[in-house]
Protein backbone atom coordinates (compact mmCIF):
# COMPACT_ATOMS: atom_id res chain seq x y z
CA UNK A 1 0.00 0.00 0.00
CA UNK A 2 1.36 3.49 -0.87
CA UNK A 3 2.43 5.23 2.00
CA UNK A 4 -0.14 8.39 0.99
CA UNK A 5 -2.97 6.25 2.09
CA UNK A 6 -1.11 5.25 5.50
CA UNK A 7 -2.94 6.89 8.46
CA UNK A 8 -1.03 5.54 11.45
CA UNK A 9 -3.55 2.98 12.77
CA UNK A 10 -3.25 -0.38 11.90
CA UNK A 11 -6.11 -1.79 11.97
CA UNK A 12 -7.59 0.90 9.89
CA UNK A 13 -4.31 0.80 7.40
CA UNK A 14 -4.59 -3.23 7.30
CA UNK A 15 -8.70 -2.52 6.43
CA UNK A 16 -7.47 0.08 4.07
CA UNK A 17 -4.41 -1.80 1.91
CA UNK A 18 -7.05 -5.11 1.89
CA UNK A 19 -9.84 -2.60 -0.07
CA UNK A 20 -7.05 -1.10 -2.02
CA UNK A 21 -5.57 -4.65 -3.04
CA UNK A 22 -9.55 -5.65 -3.96
CA UNK A 23 -9.73 -2.42 -6.40
CA UNK A 24 -6.09 -3.65 -7.83
CA UNK A 25 -7.35 -6.95 -8.68
CA UNK A 26 -10.09 -6.18 -9.89
CA UNK A 27 -8.43 -3.78 -12.10
CA UNK A 28 -6.40 -6.24 -13.19
CA UNK A 29 -8.82 -8.16 -14.64
CA UNK A 30 -10.45 -5.69 -17.44
CA UNK A 31 -11.24 -6.94 -20.57
CA UNK A 32 -10.20 -10.32 -20.01
CA UNK A 33 -12.97 -13.04 -19.12
CA UNK A 34 -12.27 -13.66 -15.21
CA UNK A 35 -13.71 -9.97 -14.90
CA UNK A 36 -17.66 -10.63 -14.01
CA UNK A 37 -16.03 -13.23 -11.67
CA UNK A 38 -13.68 -10.31 -10.13
CA UNK A 39 -16.27 -7.90 -10.19
CA UNK A 40 -18.80 -10.36 -7.87
CA UNK A 41 -16.35 -11.33 -6.08
CA UNK A 42 -15.36 -7.08 -5.59
CA UNK A 43 -19.02 -6.56 -4.73
CA UNK A 44 -19.08 -9.65 -2.33
CA UNK A 45 -16.03 -8.08 -0.39
CA UNK A 46 -17.51 -4.85 -0.32
CA UNK A 47 -20.41 -5.84 1.64
CA UNK A 48 -18.46 -7.21 4.41
CA UNK A 49 -16.06 -4.36 4.47
CA UNK A 50 -18.65 -2.10 5.03
CA UNK A 51 -20.02 -3.69 7.66
CA UNK A 52 -16.86 -4.55 9.52
CA UNK A 53 -14.44 -1.39 8.99
CA UNK A 54 -17.50 1.35 9.46
CA UNK A 55 -18.50 -0.41 12.75
CA UNK A 56 -14.70 -0.08 14.13
CA UNK A 57 -14.49 3.29 12.53
CA UNK A 58 -18.18 4.00 14.25
CA UNK A 59 -17.33 2.78 17.45
CA UNK A 60 -14.09 4.36 17.70
CA UNK A 61 -16.11 7.98 16.67
CA UNK A 62 -18.32 7.52 19.57
CA UNK A 63 -16.49 6.75 22.31
CA UNK A 64 -14.22 9.03 21.60
CA UNK A 65 -16.71 11.80 20.66
CA UNK A 66 -15.87 12.72 17.38
CA UNK A 67 -17.04 15.88 16.59
CA UNK A 68 -17.43 15.02 13.14
CA UNK A 69 -19.17 11.70 13.45
CA UNK A 70 -22.25 12.71 11.18
CA UNK A 71 -20.33 13.65 8.20
CA UNK A 72 -18.50 10.62 8.63
CA UNK A 73 -21.09 8.80 9.43
CA UNK A 74 -23.11 9.87 6.42
CA UNK A 75 -20.38 9.12 3.99
CA UNK A 76 -20.35 5.57 4.86
CA UNK A 77 -23.95 5.68 4.38
CA UNK A 78 -23.53 6.73 0.94
CA UNK A 79 -20.92 4.23 0.22
CA UNK A 80 -23.30 1.09 1.63
CA UNK A 81 -25.64 2.54 -0.80
CA UNK A 82 -23.64 2.88 -3.60
CA UNK A 83 -22.22 -0.94 -3.31
CA UNK A 84 -26.35 -2.09 -3.03
CA UNK A 85 -26.62 -0.06 -6.37
CA UNK A 86 -23.24 -2.44 -7.65
CA UNK A 87 -24.87 -5.66 -6.41
CA UNK A 88 -28.49 -4.85 -8.14
CA UNK A 89 -26.86 -4.24 -11.33
CA UNK A 90 -24.24 -7.11 -10.80
CA UNK A 91 -26.07 -9.69 -13.19
CA UNK A 92 -27.06 -6.61 -15.92
CA UNK A 93 -23.17 -5.33 -15.81
CA UNK A 94 -21.14 -5.64 -18.93
CA UNK A 95 -17.95 -4.27 -16.88
CA UNK A 96 -16.34 -2.92 -14.45
CA UNK A 97 -15.22 0.47 -15.34
CA UNK A 98 -18.23 2.36 -13.67
CA UNK A 99 -17.32 0.07 -10.03
CA UNK A 100 -13.35 0.77 -10.23
CA UNK A 101 -13.73 4.52 -11.06
CA UNK A 102 -16.95 5.05 -8.03
CA UNK A 103 -14.42 2.99 -5.99
CA UNK A 104 -11.17 4.83 -6.85
CA UNK A 105 -12.95 8.48 -6.39
CA UNK A 106 -14.38 7.54 -3.25
CA UNK A 107 -11.21 5.71 -1.70
CA UNK A 108 -9.16 9.20 -2.79
CA UNK A 109 -12.14 11.49 -1.07
CA UNK A 110 -12.79 9.21 1.80
CA UNK A 111 -9.51 7.76 2.75
CA UNK A 112 -7.27 10.58 2.32
CA UNK A 113 -9.41 13.50 3.68
CA UNK A 114 -11.83 11.85 5.97
CA UNK A 115 -10.19 8.86 7.68
CA UNK A 116 -7.08 10.82 8.14
CA UNK A 117 -8.79 13.32 10.19
CA UNK A 118 -10.01 10.55 12.22
CA UNK A 119 -7.38 8.77 12.27
CA UNK A 120 -5.54 12.00 13.77
CA UNK A 121 -8.07 12.90 16.06
CA UNK A 122 -8.43 9.14 17.42
CA UNK A 123 -4.37 9.39 17.83
CA UNK A 124 -4.55 12.84 19.81
CA UNK A 125 -7.47 11.00 21.69
CA UNK A 126 -6.66 7.92 22.65
CA UNK A 127 -2.83 8.52 22.73
CA UNK A 128 -2.54 5.89 20.28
Amino acid sequence: MKAIYKNGLLWQDYQHSQLLACISSLNKTRDTESELTELKKTVTFLEFYTKTHFEIEAHYMEVLAYPDTDRHKKAHEDFEHMVAGFKAELNSAKDSSALITDLCGWVKDHILKSDKKLAAFIKNQAKY
